[in-house]
């Protein structure tokens, strides 16, 4: 075996020490000679015909996606066509207008959801919302006087103290509706359906209910007796006061005044 003595002889000698540098400086180029290099943004490289080009630069990130409009948004600029559509794909589910609340109406005038129905004549422009799907939607506090409504879904809507006066309702769908404290004075809803529907302290002076379904529908006694009509309604189950409402004898309404004509 070497010695550790030999060892010191071998490196002290010169010529050794020399060899071992010229190895080491070998390895080394090498090294950097295999390794590849990172090339950056400012630097110019050669392409394959020799000529200097400078490197790509790294392609900046995708702009953010704009915002989703809001559910009045939509609703204004695309009209009720499209958001019935956009309903229908599970868009605005949850559609809450409460924070538009008394300037619904002035915010829509001009929009798609305004104008005149055409079998109509002499009228103003009202809001346009025949057949909307708004079941389920946050109306509370919403300016919706003298709108067209018919045929509209408002199944479990919240339209609490919403001034719905003198609208357009025949045919509206308002099962489980939050109507308290609404205004519906001199609104028409005819054949409407009102079942379980909740109508404590809203007003309904001069409203017509004929033929709706008013079963289970809470309210107060004497409200019915500010009505313009209530021919052919159906009350079972109904509670006015805590009373349940018996006001039908071989279906004709007991409170009826005058038949009620809303065109």
């Amino acid at each position: 075996m070497i010695g550790i003595a030999q060892v010191m002889a071998w490196a002290s000698d010169p010529t050794n020490l020399a060899f071992v540098l010229v190895a080491l400086v070998g390895i080394a180029f090498l090294v950097l000679a295999f390794k590849p290099r990172e090339v950056f943004a400012d630097e110019t490289v050669a392409a394959g015909d020799g000529a200097l080009v400078s490197a790509p630069e790294p392609e900046p990130p995708p702009p953010p996606p704009p915002p989703k409009p809001t559910a009045f948004e939509f609703l204004t600029k695309n009209g009720v066509e499209k958001w019935n559509a956009a309903r229908l794909h599970g868009e605005y589910v949850d559609a809450d207008f409460s924070d538009v609340g008394d300037a619904f109406q002035a915010k829509a005038e001009g929009s798609k959801i305004w104008g005149i129905p055409v079998e109509f004549h002499n009228s103003k422009p009202r809001l346009m919302l025949r057949g909307i799907d708004l079941a389920g939607a946050n109306l509370a506090g919403c300016d919706l006087h003298y709108a067209d409504l018919r045929g509209a879904d408002l199944t479990e809507a919240s339209l609490a103290n919403a001034n719905l006066e003198a609208a357009l309702m025949p045919n509206v769908r308002l099962g489980d509706a939050d109507l308290r404290g609404a205004r519906l004075d001199n609104a028409v809803l005819t054949n409407a359906n009102l079942r379980g529907a909740n109508l404590e302290g809203a007003t309904v002076e001069g409203t017509s209910f004929s033929w709706a379904d008013m079963r289970g529908a809470k309210g107060n006694r004497a409200q019915l007796e500010k009505v313009a009509d209530l021919g052919g309604a159906r009350l079972a189950n109904a509670t006015f006061d805590g009373a349940r409402a018996r006001f039908q004898i071989a279906g004709r309404n007991l409170l009826t005044k005058r038949p009620f004509v809303w065109r």
